[in-house]
């Protein structure tokens, strides 16, 4: 995917992403937020740490590991923006034919002299003067256990010579042993505010994929680079008011209609009432690709489902269900946004 169709896609995505600031304060009953680092990404499902510079904030992942955008032009088209990417290479593709390939497809001029990428050798590839614009500037790339990584630098003609930010994501940038999704579960900024208002922040290392469901499905996964398999997907639907069920019970028929009998889920069972505070828990469920379970919230007459599928064979199963913890400390209304 090149680089500007990653920039796309984050502006395309259902909902809108706010920073966190702009969020009021949890009331999810005695959930306690979790602390969320503001200067550093840890990324470990993706094999990397990463330092976020002075001045930025992690802003829409899209389909990418991390994306930084200036403070004030987070959700929004900016005048500069630092992405990494990280894709398998192809069958019978070499790291130096992907290379020319990326170089040809974003204009950029390969250097002679590699860089250092956290203390790996990428290749530096960058835009020739004359040809500056809104596009990709600068870009590092590299080779990891059949993967490669990119670290690209988007910007205005005007902001291209100004890439400390950049460069202090190559110097700082931490290279991790991959661990499993399950395993790295944690809580993100920004939040994304659904179309019914609430806002809630999807954990990592949970990414958007384009869905084919009803209109108001936004669907996200998590993949395991060792084997690049997806083992977990998360479907969010917000209802929207005209379409909210009435009450916990209508909300708990309508979803088993919605989503469980779509994924081969015969009939779900639901925790104790009194642990739901404002919704519902689905019990562990198998379904025709995984286990599935449920999440129900509701908020000032609106409702949320979250829906976990997690694929057969996954060992981590029993720790990706912590998605829904997360989700539940998350939750905050933000007002005026929609």
């Amino acid at each position: 995917m090149t680089i500007a169709k990653c920039c796309l896609a984050v502006l395309l995505l259902a909902g809108v992403w706010v920073c966190s600031g702009c969020s009021s304060s949890n009331r999810e009953g005695a959930a306690k937020p979790v602390a969320v680092d503001l200067t550093r990404i840890d990324l470990p499902s993706f094999g990397l740490a990463a330092p976020i510079p002075d001045g930025f904030a992690r802003d829409a992942d899209g389909d990418t590991v991390f994306m930084l955008a200036p403070i004030d032009e987070v959700g929004r088209r900016g005048d500069r923006v630092i992405m990494c990417l990280s894709q398998p290479l192809s069958e019978g593709e070499s790291f130096e034919q992907r290379v020319k390939k990326v170089s040809l497809v974003e204009g950029l001029e390969i250097q002679n002299d590699p860089i250092d990428w956290g203390g790996r050798v990428a290749t530096d590839l960058r835009r020739p003067t004359r040809k500056l614009g809104r596009g990709v500037v600068r870009q590092a790339i590299l080779e990891r256990d059949g993967r490669v990584y990119r670290l690209a630098y988007v910007a205005d003609a005007g902001q291209a010579g100004e890439q400390e930010p950049f460069e202090r994501v190559l110097r700082e940038t931490t290279w991790v042993p991959i661990v499993a999704p399950a395993m790295a579960l944690a809580n993100r900024r920004p939040r994304l505010v659904l179309s019914n208002s609430l806002a809630v922040a999807i954990p990592d290392p949970f990414r958007p994929v384009p869905s084919q469901d009803t209109e108001y499905v936004i669907r996200f996964e998590a993949k395991d680079l060792t084997t690049n398999e997806t083992v977990a997907e998360l479907l969010v639907v917000p209802y929207p008011p005209r379409d909210t069920p009435s009450s916990l019970n209508a909300a708990k028929e309508r979803i088993e209609k919605d989503l469980a009998s779509r994924l081969g889920v015969k009939a779900l069972a639901w925790e104790d009432p009194r642990k739901g505070g404002r919704g519902a828990r689905s019990l562990p469920a198998e379904g025709r690709d995984g286990t599935v379970q449920i999440y129900i919230h509701l908020q000032r007459g609106s409702v949320t489902a979250f829906c976990l599928l997690t694929r057969s064979g996954e060992k981590s199963a029993g720790e990706m269900v912590r998605v829904f913890d997360l989700i539940q400390i998350s939750i905050a209304t933000i007002k005026g946004i929609l």
